[in-house]
Formats: C-alpha cells, sequence, structure tokens
C-alpha cells in the first residue's frame, strides 16, 4: 500500500509543468496575453481618437480644408483599416491633383503604395510610385520614397523565399537602405529605424536602448524602434534579450492598435519552435485576426500553413493533457479506493481499541482487588521476599541497560577526543612547517639569495598540500557525521545523486555544503576556506540547488538540519 500511494505521488509530481528558465521574459509574455485579452479596451480608445477627429470635420469645407482632415483621419486609419486608408489615400491624390500641388500629389502617391504593400498588393505598390522622381522631391519626401521602396522590396524578398530573384530584390533593398542612410537626418522620428538596418546597426544600438527606455511603448515608432533592436540581439546571439524586445514591439502594436504587425508573428514563431506551444498559439491568432480586420488577404494565406503547424501542436498538447488528466484521474480513484479501505482499517482497529480498553479497565478492577490481598498478606514474609527478589532482578536489567549507556557514551567521547587529538596534530604539523619554512627563509636571507626567499614567498600553495588539506577535513567532518553524503543525496532527485570518485571521501559539492552543514553558510567564507574562487562556490550551490526535491529557498536549512536527529538519539 506505501509503494503504491509513492508510486501516484511521483506520478503527479514528475507530471506538473516546469516554470520558464527566465523569470522575466515569462512575466512579460503574460502580460502580453493580458493585453490580447484586453485588447477591445485599446480598441476603444483608437475609435474614439477616430471619432474625435472627424468631429472636426465640416460639411462645407474647402478643398484644403478637406486634404488636411483627410490626412489627420489617414494617419488614424493607415496601420489600423487598410480599405479606409486607401479610400482616404487616393481621395487626398485627387485633391492634390485638383489643387495643382504636385508635392502632395507625390506624398500621396508614396501613402497609397504603403497600404497597398501593407496588404500584401505588391505590384500595385510598385505601380504606385513608379511615376514619382526622386530628383524632383524634397528631402524629407525623398527619404519616405526611398523608405517605402525598401519597405516594398523586404516584401518581395520574403515572398520570394531563396534563389536568384530573390538575391535580385535584396541588393536592390540594399541600395536603397544605403541610399538612405546617407540622407536621413537625426531629426527624422524614423532616423534611428532606417540607421537599425543600415551597415553599422550598432552605432545607434544605445540610442534604440536608451529611445525604448524612455518611451510608454504606445506608438508606432516604439514599436519599430524595439522591433529592429531585436534583430540587433538576434545578430549578436543574445535570446533572451531578442524576445524581450519583440515582446515590448509587440506591445507597442497592441497600445497603438497597429494591425500591419510583424513583432507577434515572429514571437510567435520562436516560441514554436521553443517548444511553448500555449503562447505561440494565442499570438498567432491573434496575428490571423489582425490581418482579418486589416484586410490583409495576402498575409493571411501566409500565416495559414504556420498557423496549421501550431494548432496541430495545440490539438496534440491538449489530447496530452487530457490523457495525463484521466490518468490522474484513476489515480485519484485509486486513493479514495485506498482512503475508503484506510478508513474501514481505521474503524476496526477503534472497535479492537475499545474492546482493549474495556479489558484494561477489567484488569484494572482486578488489580486493585490484588493490591487490597497483598495488603491483607503484607505479613508473609516469604511473598515479601519473593516481591523482593523481582525488585532486585528488575534493577540488575535496570544496571545492565545503564551499562551499555555509558559504554555508549565513552565511544562517543572517543570520537571527540580522538578528533580533538587530529585537529592539534594537523596544528602541530602546519606549526612545523611553518617553522621549517621559517628556519629556511633564515638561512636564504643570511646567504644573501634573496631571489630564492622571493620564489618561495610568492610560491602558491602545493596541490599536494591542498589535496591533503581536502582530505584532512573529509576524514575529521565525515568522522562526525558519517551518514552525511546518504542524508544529502535523500535531498536530491534520484537521478542528480552525487558520488566522490574514486580514492575521494568528499567532491568539491559535497564538501561545499559540509560546510554548509557546519554553520558556514557565506560563499566568499567557503571560497577562502577551500581555496578557490567564490564564483565557483556559487555555482555549484545553485546546480545542488536545481537538483533539490525540495524548495531552493529551502534547500540551505534542510542541509543544516542533517544529522540532527542522530545526534539527539
Amino acid at each position: 500500500m506505501k509503494k503504491l500511494l509513492l508510486y501516484i505521488f511521483l506520478f503527479v509530481t514528475c507530471n506538473v509543468g516546469y516554470a520558464a528558465n527566465n523569470p522575466e521574459l515569462d512575466l512579460l509574455l503574460d502580460s502580453l496575453e493580458m493585453m490580447i485579452a484586453n485588447k477591445e479596451q485599446y480598441i476603444i480608445n483608437k475609435e474614439e481618437a477616430i471619432l474625435e477627429v472627424r468631429s472636426r470635420m465640416r460639411k462645407n469645407a474647402n478643398a484644403e480644408e478637406q486634404y488636411t482632415m483627410n490626412s489627420l483621419l489617414y494617419d488614424e486609419y493607415y496601420v489600423y483599416d487598410a480599405d479606409t486608408a486607401l479610400y482616404l489615400a487616393k481621395k487626398n491624390l485627387a485633391l492634390a491633383e485638383s489643387l495643382g500641388k504636385k508635392d502632395w500629389m507625390s506624398e500621396w502617391k508614396i501613402k497609397a503604395s504603403f497600404v497597398y504593400a501593407a496588404t500584401g498588393m505588391l505590384p500595385q505598390a510598385l505601380d504606385q510610385i513608379k511615376d514619382v522622381d526622386a530628383q524632383e522631391l524634397n528631402l524629407p519626401l525623398k527619404v519616405e520614397l526611398y523608405r517605402q521602396y525598401i519597405y516594398i522590396y523586404s516584401h518581395l524578398v520574403q515572398y520570394a523565399g531563396s534563389g536568384e530573384e530573390a538575391r535580385k530584390y535584396q541588393k536592390i533593398h540594399n541600395l536603397y537602405v544605403d541610399s538612405i542612410c546617407n540622407l536621413v537626418s537625426k531629426d527624422d522620428p524614423l532616423y534611428l529605424w532606417q540607421k537599425a538596418w543600415g551597415p553599422k546597426p550598432q552605432l545607434v544600438k544605445d540610442g534604440l536602448i536608451k529611445a525604448i527606455d524612455g518611451s510608454n511603448l504606445d506608438t508606432r515608432y516604439d514599436a519599430m524602434n524595439a522591433y529592429c533592436l531585436s534583430h540587433i540581439y538576434e545578430w549578436e546571439g543574445n535570446y533572451e534579450e531578442r524576445i524581450k524586445y519583440m515582446i515590448y514591439s509587440a506591445m507597442a502594436d497592441i497600445r497603438c492598435c497597429n494591425r500591419d504587425i510583424a513583432a507577434m508573428e515572429e514571437l510567435a514563431k520562436l516560441l514554436f519552435a521553443d517548444g511553448d506551444i500555449d503562447h505561440s498559439y494565442t499570438f498567432i491568432n491573434y496575428c490571423l485576426d489582425n490581418d482579418r480586420l486589416y484586410h490583409n488577404r495576402v498575409h493571411m494565406v501566409s500565416l495559414s500553413e504556420v498557423n496549421k503547424d501550431i494548432h496541430d501542436a495545440y490539438l496534440q498538447k491538449i489530447a496530452h493533457q487530457q490523457t495525463r488528466l484521466q490518468v490522474s484521474m484513476g489515480a485519484l480513484v485509486c486513493l479514495i479506493i485506498l482512503l475508503a479501505v484506510a478508513i474501514a482499517l481505521l474503524l476496526r482497529a477503534m472497535k479492537h481499541l475499545r474492546s482493549s480498553q474495556a479489558e484494561v479497565a477489567e484488569s484494572n478492577a482486578n488489580l486493585q482487588a490484588s493490591n487490597k490481598e497483598l495488603e491483607e498478606a503484607r505479613s508473609n514474609l516469604s511473598e515479601a521476599n519473593n516481591k523482593l527478589s523481582e525488585l532486585n532482578s528488575q534493577l540488575t536489567e535496570v544496571n545492565a541497560q545503564l551499562t551499555t549507556a555509558n559504554s555508549e557514551l565513552r565511544d562517543t567521547n572517543y570520537v571527540k577526543e580522538e578528533m580533538i587529538g587530529y585537529v592539534f596534530s594537523i596544528c602541530s604539523q602546519y606549526i612545523s612547517k611553518q617553522e621549517d619554512f621559517r628556519k629556511r627563509i633564515h638561512r636564504q636571507l643570511k646567504t644573501g639569495k634573496l631571489d630564492e626567499v622571493k620564489e618561495a614567498v610568492e610560491k602558491p600553495i602545493q596541490q599536494n598540500e591542498l589535496k591533503e588539506f581536502y582530505h584532512t577535513f573529509d576524514q575529521v567532518f565525515l568522522s562526525i557525521y558519517p551518514d552525511f553524503i546518504e542524508d544529502f543525496n535523500a535531498l536530491l532527485r534520484p537521478e542528480e545523486h552525487i558520488t566522490p570518485k574514486e580514492g575521494e571521501l568528499l567532491n568539491t559539492e559535497l564538501r561545499i555544503y559540509a560546510l554548509v552543514r557546519l554553520g558556514i553558510s557565506d560563499s566568499v567564507k567557503i571560497s577562502e576556506f577551500l581555496h578557490c574562487s567564490a564564483q565557483t562556490v556559487y555555482n555549484n550551490r545553485l546546480r545542488c540547488r536545481n537538483k533539490a526535491i525540495i524548495p531552493k529557498n529551502e534547500f540551505a536549512q534542510a542541509v543544516q538540519s542533517l544529522g540532527k536527529a542522530e545526534i539527539l538519539r
């Protein structure tokens, strides 16, 4: 019965999910999920901002006033509703043509091209700006035109995949990146973004970090800065920082209701590749919802395959969890049955106890009667002598037990005396070595051998002496706590038990925690005692805590309690 209960307990505990390796990322991912759950509030805020702009529009406004209001509405819609944004872009393009404003016409061709590209209609996006002459534009518009070409060709590279066509698009993309890096000014809101995709992204890394840390992560610029910083960390091979800033970018996208999203999709793919099915499933579905609302039909098709893989993995996980739930329910039923059996046995034992209590009461009554008879027969000397013999026999037995206890106590005192003598012997040996060392230095000083003195003084502790010191410490400690290794391993998972190598009494991990058992818990003091670095002590302690079957914050206290119960006995 005990073995069955132990098996069930191990089965249940082994199926509990492990926490994320990085608590900060785990907290950020949970926060991002909560933001997705509350996305309607951000949409309400967005709609209120749009209504506020529309409330300022007048029915009888002239062409320039209509143009201005359309521009304000476009700024609210261009990454929120593609169809409405495209309608406003075409309307302002027509107004610019009617007013004869050539710069306005170029600006709105570029903006219309952005909406086409954002919804996946790349040929239409290129066609929209093919007649825009960069040489005739002012600097801000020229930068915007080059930025739009970069946006289009980055999509073309993505859709082309690999091969000659992709390389051709990449080459054109890189030419525009080089051109815009030479033109863009520091006053441009996308200066850091543009430089980050240039040939030397490390030059703006600190600027990006400063911009993001000082922002509320609620604008599209914040999302773009965090996105490119995430890719800088990707190039550096820093996976955790890459995920962190990709999350920041996704948070900014949600807050500003940006539906032309890239960060959330990449985050879902990264987490899926890392085995985080739950988060990747939530995030990829959010991307699909946004593509549907933004009317990005091409992007929805490109996401379908990834969504299918994540959806299938999610269904498999659900099925696995259901199987585990069924097994757990079976285990629970077994526990209930065992509990019922235990209750039945307990009731039976209680019944037997009541019967025994009745017998004891009857025995007490008989004993009282016997005592009364004994008082009456006190004058009988023979019976008194018999009683005295019985008492002498019991006294002999107690004396024997006391003799055994005294013998055990002498053995304990002998161990203590032996250890004390051992320690004094070690101290005496080290004093003798120090005296020999002093005499040797004195002789060398008298003979003027200063180089040999310097060499002797600067020479580190010999490895053999350090090994001898470790071996002596191990012997003394295990003499006091002979079961320390077994008791310590009982605190670890079975597969993580620590066994010293042949010829060793304790290894480094056991020696560190032996000192913890003796009350030395400071890693610096332990490192000084064992003549190793504090980092080595810290790493070994951390590794042991990660192997423990108990909470990490209770591990040191549990080690300090090892052997106390045995000593009290």
